[in-house]
């Protein structure tokens, strides 16, 4: 039984909870990093990303990360004795025994989309679980369910036909559905660390759907610019993108 999930978030010095001795794992820009945790579970590292995992593992307790970014995580179920598997991030915790699922947290939004099995999220607010809260404090996700909380920690759960689009960066596949380059361009300095700057801003409002495979910033920028009838120069950390 495996976990996805993709995560982002800065938080860490802030939150109130006592961190046990950990070791901390850290990628660059459009570095991918695959771990083996203690407990022989795996995660593939996004870029620009941190985890920080307990220096001494509980076998007994409750399984605890601290994600920073992006991950993908593939985790054990414990049969003998089942075992929370918890990732901790700003705006949420999310907590399993074993399943399939992506969070992204970048910026100030967490999605969570749920492939397979069950997740309970408890939503945080300054690091700590809202245990007493008018909007849902935890929400229970079914598979094929995409749960979004927005930087007022409202909730909004909705059925997804292609969850599994959420997770298809861990084999460099993007899925976009009229997706305008004014997001895109986001997810590239999130990623790459790119900044998009466009010599007329309506050069942003052009859609790109369909699915993308890139495996560094040079086939992403090929790919958009035939894609969308663009000129793409990459100079220093920036994409300049004017008309052909």
């Amino acid at each position: 039984t495996v976990i996805a999930l993709g995560i982002g978030l800065m938080w860490f010095f802030n939150t109130r909870e006592s961190l046990p001795l950990v070791t901390e794992y850290i990628t660059g820009y459009g570095q991918l990093k695959i771990i083996v945790l203690p407990d022989s579970s795996k995660l593939v590292l996004n870029a620009h990303s941190s985890i920080k995992i307990p220096q001494h593992w509980n076998n007994e307790g409750d399984r605890q990360v601290w994600l920073e970014g992006e991950a993908y995580f593939e985790v054990e179920k414990k049969m003998a004795a089942p075992q929370k598997f918890i990732v901790h991030t700003a705006q949420v915790d999310v907590e399993v025994l074993g399943t399939k699922f992506n969070v992204n947290t970048r910026r100030s939004e967490s999605i969570v989309a749920l492939e397979e099995g069950k997740v309970q999220l408890f939503i945080k607010e300054k690091g700590i679980k809202i245990l007493e809260k008018k909007t849902n404090p935890s929400v229970i996700l079914k598979p094929g369910e995409l749960a979004k909380i927005d930087s007022t920690l409202s909730v909004h759960v909705s059925d997804e036909s292609n969850i599994d689009h959420y997770s298809g960066w861990v084999k460099n596949e993007y899925h976009f559905d009229d997706t305008p380059l004014g997001e895109v361009s986001k997810m590239i300095e999130d990623i790459y660390g790119y900044k998009m700057i466009a010599a007329d801003s309506t050069l942003l409002n052009r859609s790109i759907s369909g699915d993308l495979r890139a495996a560094n910033i040079d086939d992403f920028v090929k790919v958009l610019q035939a894609t969308l009838n663009l000129k793409m120069n990459i100079e220093g950390k920036a994409i300049i993108i004017t008309k052909p």
